[in-house]
């Protein structure tokens, strides 16, 4: 369907609408509520980035493959992954430590709110979902460039 996409709009300003919020006496509290879940939304996505990478060079050498096929290599890697992996989970862990020292539920739970949410939906997804890790020996790592290779040939007759 082309024209405007009324759903994404209509969020878009039912969120606009939050800053009203800011009119009422608790409005700073609601801020650091909503700017403690995306800034904490933002590192636990770069911790599962860096581990997704980590897993994707374990994955290459469990597949007796090196780093050299791939199309980019970036410097100093896997250690900048670990790097990153540690300054994110060290952030995560400590960002709400102020409200521990001097305890505050409030403030505890500003802090944390997202760390728990996504502690909670990741183990009750593979509950629900009886998931489990793929083994590195397991991963499929060609599937995909033969598939790319098998279009690039076809594009080219």
């Amino acid at each position: 369907m082309i024209g405007t996409p009324y759903i994404a709009v209509s969020i878009t300003s039912a969120i606009g609408l939050l800053a009203y919020m800011n009119l009422s006496e608790s409005g700073g509290d609601v801020f650091n509520w909503l700017l403690n879940v995306t800034a904490i939304a933002g590192f636990i996505t770069w911790s599962c980035i860096s581990i997704s990478h980590l897993r994707f060079m374990k994955a290459l050498a469990a597949n007796g493959s090196s780093r050299e096929i791939l199309p980019y290599r970036a410097p100093l890697q896997p250690y900048l992954s670990y790097f990153g992996l540690f300054f994110c989970v060290l952030i995560l862990l400590t960002n709400g430590f102020t409200a521990i020292i001097n305890w505050s539920a409030s403030d505890f739970f500003a802090a944390y709110i997202s760390l728990i949410l996504f502690v909670l939906l990741f183990v009750g997804h593979k509950v629900i979902m009886r998931t489990k890790p793929v083994k590195l020996a397991d991963v499929d790592l060609m599937a995909e460039r033969i598939e790319q290779y098998r279009t690039c040939v076809s594009n080219q007759q």
